[in-house]
């Protein structure tokens, strides 16, 4: 078995959403690990429609990717009101902590995910 790899947004005003989902899409990634976003599900599906990538995200606390389904540990809601991409916010920070410490505490608590990285 694979292992479960978590890949966090990052800075939601900056390129770590577009970086996470490449990267959890991507052929070569999928073939050594099973990825698992961490982040706000809403900023990941704008992304993901802005950049055309053909595949389901759906919200989950233990799912594992089949086929064109991404699973999305969430977050919260991103904070629309504070989405400025290019500039960061105090509400994109606390998000990008959020991420880290919900995919790090399912590393730590339960070995859901074997590793961390971050968008």
């Amino acid at each position: 078995m694979k292992p479960t790899i978590a890949i966090t947004i990052g800075d939601f005003n900056g390129i770590g959403p577009e970086i996470a989902l490449k990267v959890a899409v991507s052929a070569a990634v999928r073939k050594l690990c099973t990825p698992v976003l961490v982040g706000p599900l809403n900023i990941f599906e704008h992304v993901r429609g802005n950049l055309k990538i053909r595949t389901t995200l759906q919200k989950t606390a233990a799912l594992l990717p089949k086929g064109n389904i991404l699973p999305v540990a969430d977050v919260g809601d991103g904070i629309w009101a504070d989405l400025q991409p290019g500039t960061p916010t105090k509400a994109s920070g606390r998000t990008a902590g959020k991420a880290l410490e919900t995919a790090w505490m399912q590393v730590i608590r339960s070995g859901s995910y074997y590793s961390v990285a971050s968008g």
